[in-house]
Formats: structure tokens, C-alpha cells, sequence
């Protein structure tokens, strides 16, 4: 990098990256980068419509017209929120719940793969909520 006060001697990537971080290169389109939001809409929106359409996440259906609204996931820029409800799938057992969520997570980490990104496992966590 190079500014007024001269030259850095830091870098980033090659084999200072591989070094300091047990081998793992970066995944997505990198932490500040200017166009990050809208590339990470072009690449989720997709991705969360293939979630959706394959059943996973949540229903809301209005009480008064019945309208339906299906949502895949709740997020902001690359934080992601899956929840998946009981809604379709009546009658079920937690387990039973538990299993087809990890189904829905499997997916979306699947794709995530795909498209050059990753879970980040220190952010994933499960709540299980039964009322």
C-alpha cells in the first residue's frame, strides 16, 4: 500500500496469507469492500429463492385474506437468520423439526459453497423453540 507517509511493507494474500491463517484463503468478495451489499443481494437472492422453493423456512398466513407470505431466511448484508417453523409440516415431532432444519442448513451451506463463500461456524448457532 502506498501513501503519503511512503511504502508498506504488509501485503496481503500469497504466502503470507496461507501463513497466518493454517492454509485457508478468503471466501466471499472480502470485508469492506465497496460493492459487497449489492453483490451479496445478486448472489443470496437466489439462493434463498432456491430455499424457499424447496420448502424450507417460514409461512405467515394472514387470518382476515388468507394471503400467504413465505419467507427463506431473514438477513442483513451476509448475516443470515434460517428459521424454519412447524407451519407445513403439522403433526410433526421437535426431532422430527430438527432434522428437516439441518436438511434446510445443509443446503444453504451447500450452496454457499458454490458460490465461492462458507458458513462461518463460530457465528452458527441453533435455538429450538417449542410453544
Amino acid at each position: 500500500i502506498r501513501t503519503i507517509f511512503g511504502d508498506s511493507e504488509d501485503y496481503y494474500g500469497g504466502d503470507k496469507w496461507s501463513q497466518s491463517h493454517n492454509g485457508s484463503f478468503p471466501h466471499g468478495n472480502g470485508q469492506g469492500n465497496g460493492n459487497g451489499p449489492s453483490l451479496w443481494s445478486c448472489i443470496s437472492s437466489p439462493l434463498l429463492n432456491i430455499l424457499r422453493d424447496e420448502g424450507f423456512g417460514i409461512k405467515f398466513e394472514s387470518p382476515i385474506s388468507h394471503e400467504c407470505i413465505k419467507l427463506s431466511a431473514i438477513g442483513f448484508v451476509d448475516d443470515m437468520d434460517y428459521i424454519q417453523t412447524e407451519s407445513d409440516l403439522t403433526g410433526t415431532s421437535m426431532e422430527e423439526i430438527k432434522c428437516y432444519t439441518q436438511k434446510g442448513l445443509n443446503l444453504w451451506d451447500s450452496m454457499l459453497r458454490t458460490t465461492g463463500g462458507s458458513l462461518e461456524i463460530d457465528k452458527t448457532k441453533t435455538d429450538c423453540v417449542g410453544i
